[in-house]
């Protein structure tokens, strides 16, 4: 049987939840046609996460018995901030799904030389994120920044991150589950992922001035949202 798990904004400390969120009163009752005393489970992107059966249907909220409440730390063995261009059509939100999966802690959207696409619908990039949290039994829910130039994406990453990696085609070292780059001593961990058209040697005097550490993913050339992924899941998980 399929485990139904929703996204709530609250603690769970209370045994008896009233839930007016529209949209999660609309799957509970018309999409997932549930009923009064099935299971479910709710997480508040924060790493709590609770057993609940529902007790009431109306049409302004679902009423929840919280039966059982856990938390866990993070969700993956380190902390990751992916910093991606923006990529054209709707290649970004791919990026923001997948890596959502993958373990990512936050996503920062960059503008770099050859960025072409330069906006971004947040408010549907937090749907997505947060929809990928719930199928991927997440408890801790992706941050998404504003998007912000490469240069001070650098800044930024630079004081936040115990290791920057700057993915190029062009890097002698690889990354991969048997790479020295990561140690257990890194918890959190910026990737630098560029356009479709790759990084300008500006770009790459940036990162280099900034001692980021020039990493690829093998001999095989990846499209820009291929890497965000691959680079994302090696670098939480191994």
């Amino acid at each position: 049987m399929a485990q139904h798990r929703f996204f709530i904004q609250d603690n769970f400390q209370q045994i008896k939840l009233k839930i007016f969120v529209p949209e999660f009163r609309h799957q509970i009752k018309n999409v997932l046609r549930c009923s009064p005393g099935e299971k479910i489970f709710l997480f508040n992107g924060f790493g709590k996460e609770a057993e609940a059966r529902i007790e009431e249907i109306t049409d302004q909220y679902v009423q929840v018995q919280i039966d059982k409440v856990s938390s866990r730390e993070q969700d993956a063995k380190r902390q990751v901030v992916l910093f991606c261009s923006i990529l054209k059509k709707d290649n970004f939100e791919w990026v923001c799904q997948k890596a959502t999966e993958a373990g990512l802690t936050a996503i920062v959207p960059i503008l770099t030389g050859r960025t072409i696409k330069v906006n971004i619908n947040a408010d549907r990039l937090e749907k997505i994120i947060k929809e990928a949290s719930e199928q991927s039994h997440r408890l801790w829910m992706p941050k998404l920044e504003l998007p912000m130039t490469l240069e001070k994406a650098t800044e930024k990453d630079e004081k936040d991150c115990d290791l920057n990696l700057f993915f190029d085609c062009f890097a002698k070292d690889l990354l991969s589950s048997q790479s020295s780059i990561l140690k257990n001593s890194h918890k959190k961990i910026g990737i630098f992922i560029g356009p479709e058209g790759g990084w300008t040697e500006s770009d790459r005097n940036l990162a280099r001035d900034k001692k980021f550490v020039f990493v690829g993913l093998g001999d095989l050339v990846l499209r820009a949202e291929t890497a965000a992924v691959v680079a994302t899941y090696l670098a939480a998980h191994f």
